[in-house]
């Protein structure tokens, strides 16, 4: 029972703590602070914690000191009791799928789980979602794999278009009314569209 209490660190947070990592590291004037938080959040988006990175994404010798930046942020970032956004995800997942207690608790408190969004959904997110929603999958996605060109927060387009192979008994709904734009902006639109082999 009670109450987390921890920080929650915003982008320039995390670009404040990497500045000062770079500064004992001597890497200021070798590599890119925003390097190092996009090597990070790609990493946490796969669930890679500091010691796998370094293991399995390292392979080029500016890996390998981001591996190195990576295990002295997430240091800091334990001395300090806070977590970033990619942290509040992976911890998440690690808490559900390392502590049978906490899964069945959250599981029995969910009946139906809603996923608005699913093209941008990425690896992490995905794991959360099965964990939240087993054993029963009951659970309700919101998503145009159309719109999936961002690649946002490492968002991987197959998790969507793979739904109905990982979820037979799913159903899949399509709106095919536009209530939001013209239908020249729509036409345009699906005109590029048809250029997308996967579509």
């Amino acid at each position: 029972k009670g109450y987390c209490n921890f920080t929650i660190y915003d982008p320039n947070d995390s670009f404040e703590v990497v500045k000062n990592i770079f500064v004992q590291l001597k890497y200021k004037d070798k590599h890119k602070e925003g390097y190092a938080l996009h090597y990070m959040d790609d990493c946490k988006n796969k669930l890679w914690d500091p010691e796998y990175a370094a293991y399995n994404k390292a392979e080029t010798e500016m890996d390998q000191d981001m591996s190195i930046v990576y295990r002295e942020y997430q240091s800091v970032l334990k001395r300090q009791n806070a977590m970033d956004f990619g942290d509040l995800i992976m911890n998440t997942v690690a808490l559900l799928r390392d502590h049978p207690e906490a899964r069945d608790y959250w599981q029995n408190k969910f009946k139906f789980v809603l996923t608005d969004e699913y093209q941008d959904t990425n690896y992490a997110q995905l794991q959360l979602l099965l964990l939240l929603a087993a054993p029963d999958f009951n659970f309700f996605c919101v998503g145009d794999f159309r719109q999936s060109i961002y690649g946002f927060r490492g968002s991987d387009i197959s998790i969507i278009l793979s739904f109905q192979q990982m979820f037979p008994a799913g159903k899949v709904v399509y709106l095919l009314k536009n209530y939001r734009s013209t239908k020249t902006i729509v036409d345009v639109g699906n005109r590029l569209i048809e250029n997308n082999i996967n579509s």
